[in-house]
């Protein structure tokens, strides 16, 4: 089985996401974000909803793509 990729092409880098709208829009779960958030993907302040730099996103998605390959 091979394994998905988020593609970092679909974050806007000007947008700030929670972590409902970031795992719709790469069609990704909920806790897999939180996964990420856990892993090292910087909240804008750290509190309740978590929301997520478009910037952020797009950086640690390619770190990470980088780490796997």
């Amino acid at each position: 089985m091979t394994r998905r990729y988020p593609n970092p092409g679909l974050v806007k880098i000007n947008r700030s996401y929670e972590v409902h709208e970031l795992a719709l829009l790469l069609k990704a779960h909920r806790n897999t974000i939180r996964g990420w958030i856990k892993k090292g993907l910087k909240t804008i302040d750290g509190s309740r909803p978590f929301l997520l730099h478009g910037s952020d996103i797009r950086e640690f998605l390619k770190a990470e793509r980088k780490s796997l390959l």
